[in-house]
This record gives structure tokens, C-alpha cells and sequence, in this order.
């Protein structure tokens, strides 16, 4: 892994993994096995050099002019200067906050990074997969003052990724996400649809 891109999920496994090495390393200090941890998850040769490179990557994000939107000048330590749909030249159906939805990628997006965050709809089969990630995402944030005069979003936005999870279940499914993930407080295994970007039968 390019040590040069560190997101808070990444610092999060960093941390994650310290702790665990604790249990086989108990003499080793939190420091040490930070170090030893994100040699591992990264191949960076300290755990300080990872947080320099979640900082530095941070430092270069695009600054958002309230009049103009954002200003893409600058780019990240991988040359990314677009969104994921701009990179794709496709427009997403569904957003709540910096969470996109894009059909014919079958793809929900978190563009409040300083790289889209990009995982499958199809990841979530169930009320077990849904709550496991929403635990992983709501933990994960940035200082505030990494954030400021950015377009980083300081957290996940987990009521945002709800919103637009509900937002899907009811158009393709006629039903809230509880409904389809779990109704009546009964878990419910969830296929999502082959054609997803196709209109629900019944739209225009």
C-alpha cells in the first residue's frame, strides 16, 4: 500500500491492529506497536509517519469558494482533482451530504475524503452488514482543525449515509430501511435489484 494515502479508516485499523499486537506483544509500549502496526497495514516505518501523510494529503485538498463551488486546483498526492463521477462522466440519482449514489456503478460514494470513498450497494445484504459498517463509519473522524478552510468532511456523516439508504430502500423496494432491513424487528436477508439503473416498474 501507498503509505502516501491515509484515510481515518486506515489510521482506525492502524489503531485497531496496535491493540491487538498488545496481546502477543505485552511488552511492547502503545507507541512501539503503533509503529509495528502501521508497518504492517501500511509499510510506513512509523506510526507519526502515517499521520504526516493523512495531514500532508489534507493540506493539498481543494478549498471551497462559497460563491464558486469548489476550486479544483490543487491535486492530492495520487493527481486526483475530480470527483468520482466526474472521473466516470456519469451523475449520481440519489445525495445526502457528501454521500452519492451512481446506478450504473452500482456504487454509493463518499466524496467528503480526500479521495472518493467507494464501496458497493451489494456489500449490504442484511441488517448485520449495515450496522457493522455504520459502527465502522461513525468512529471515524478528522480533527477539526486537519479539516478547516477544506472540502474534507471532519466525520462520515452517518445520518446522511442513512438518509440515503433509506432514500434507496423506499424507491426500490417501496419500503423504509427498516422495512427492508429489518420489519417487525425481524432480520431480513436483501437482494438488490440486477438493474439498478433502470426506473422501479411503474416510473416513467
Amino acid at each position: 500500500m501507498n503509505h502516501s494515502v491515509v484515510s481515518p479508516l486506515i489510521l482506525g485499523n492502524i489503531r485497531t491492529s496496535a491493540k491487538r499486537l498488545k496481546r502477543i506483544l505485552p511488552k511492547k509500549s502503545h507507541t512501539e506497536l503503533l509503529d509495528i502496526a502501521s508497518y504492517l497495514v501500511t509499510g510506513a516505518d512509523s506510526y507519526r509517519d502515517v499521520r504526516m501523510a493523512a495531514s500532508k494529503i489534507l493540506n493539498k485538498r481543494p478549498i471551497t469558494d462559497k460563491n464558486q463551488g469548489p476550486i479544483l486546483l490543487e491535486m492530492s498526492e495520487e493527481g486526483r482533482s475530480l470527483t468520482y463521477g466526474q472521473q466516470l462522466e456519469i451523475e449520481p440519482t440519489f445525495k445526502r451530504g457528501d454521500w452519492y449514489f451512481y446506478p450504473s456503478e452500482r456504487a454509493l460514494v463518499f466524496e467528503g475524503e480526500f479521495s472518493p470513498y467507494v464501496l458497493s450497494v451489494d456489500k449490504f445484504k442484511g441488517p448485520v452488514e449495515l450496522l457493522d459498517f455504520v459502527l465502522q463509519i461513525q468512529k471515524k473522524k478528522w480533527d477539526k482543525n486537519q479539516t478547516k478552510n477544506t472540502t474534507v468532511s471532519p466525520t462520515y456523516q452517518v445520518d446522511e449515509f442513512i438518509g440515503l439508504m433509506d432514500d434507496l430502500c423506499r424507491y426500490y423496494f417501496d419500503n423504509s430501511v427498516q422495512g427492508v432491513f429489518c420489519p417487525h424487528s425481524t432480520p431480513k436477508n436483501v437482494t438488490w435489484p440486477s438493474e439498478l439503473v433502470k426506473h422501479k416498474k411503474g416510473s416513467e
